[in-house]
């Protein structure tokens, strides 16, 4: 399993909801934080950003699934 797997994961259990990026950044947060043992080198590695953990890569990731068609995900302009 690669760590772009967990982000079809991390949508999947919301059952069809919507996540927002930070939503997302912050889900895959906690699943490292809680599993510790399960994820050596092979995930994320968190930044502290606004006051919340943060990665770039999440979101490369997830254009990539989108583009795939694995996914359904849009990212809106500020």
């Amino acid at each position: 399993m690669n760590k772009s797997d967990w982000i079809i994961i991390v949508l999947g259990a919301a059952n069809g909801g919507n996540h927002t990026p930070a939503q997302l950044q912050k889900s895959l947060f906690l699943i490292k934080e809680n599993l510790p043992k399960e994820f050596k080198k092979e995930f994320y590695d968190f930044i502290p950003y606004n006051c919340r953990p943060f990665f770039k890569e999440i979101y490369s990731d997830s254009k990539k699934l989108g583009g795939e068609k694995l996914l359904n995900i849009t990212f809106s302009k500020p």
